[in-house]
């Protein structure tokens, strides 16, 4: 419906379907910082609804975070319109947080307002293997107290089996930004987790 990048923000009917947002925003260089199941066959609105962004949910990444303001219909007809067009716009209860992840027993969305991001120019996975939950655990902790990065952290059992790896109990760390801030990233979260004792046992990337 409406896209202004100077101010950060595009408007988009609740129905649009995810992919062809992202694919609009990629030509404009932003870029909304969700990862949903089976994006292909979901909705922006519904993606809302559930409030998604599955499994990386560190920093501002759920589709809660990134709404500023929204459309619709209550449970009884009437038209309704909340938000702005900035993040901070209310000096009340903020409407748009709670209608976030109700999955429409609120009301019924039909427009959104979205607060997109410049589009990350790298990724990577880092799988950081440990001899057992606890350590992985451990590790976690200590990484997500200490440092802004990873973009998202993820416990896999050793039942999550994955090519030319043993089973273990590893931490996947998704790291992103410029290509150069990727290797720093790595070379920081291991430098908390060698303070903490708790360096992993092997480690393996994968870009994305």
């Amino acid at each position: 419906e409406e896209h202004r990048p100077e101010d950060f923000h595009v408007t988009v009917k609740a129905g649009t379907p995810w992919t062809e947002v992202q694919a609009y925003l990629a030509g404009e260089d932003r870029e909304l910082d969700w990862t949903v199941p089976h994006p292909e066959q979901r909705s922006v609105g519904g993606i809302l609804a559930g409030d998604e962004s599955w499994p990386w949910r560190g920093g501002q990444r759920s589709p809660r975070d990134r709404l500023l303001g929204l459309s619709g219909l209550l449970a009884d007809g009437s038209p309704f319109s909340t938000g702005g067009r900035v993040v901070k716009n209310v000096t009340g209860y903020d409407l748009c947080r709670l209608l976030a992840g109700r999955r429409g027993a609120l009301a019924l969305t039909t427009s959104l307002r979205l607060r997109p991001r410049p589009r990350v120019e790298s990724r990577r996975l880092l799988l950081l293997s440990f001899r057992d939950a606890d350590r992985a655990r451990d590790a976690a902790l200590a990484l997500f107290g200490r440092c802004e990065f990873p973009a998202g952290i993820l416990l896999l059992g050793p039942g999550f089996e994955l090519p030319d790896l043993q089973p273990a109990t590893r931490l996947a760390l998704g790291l992103e930004g410029r290509e150069r801030d990727l290797a720093e990233q790595e070379r920081r979260s291991l430098e908390i987790l060698g303070a903490e004792a708790l360096l992993p046992r092997d480690t393996a990337r994968e870009e994305g």
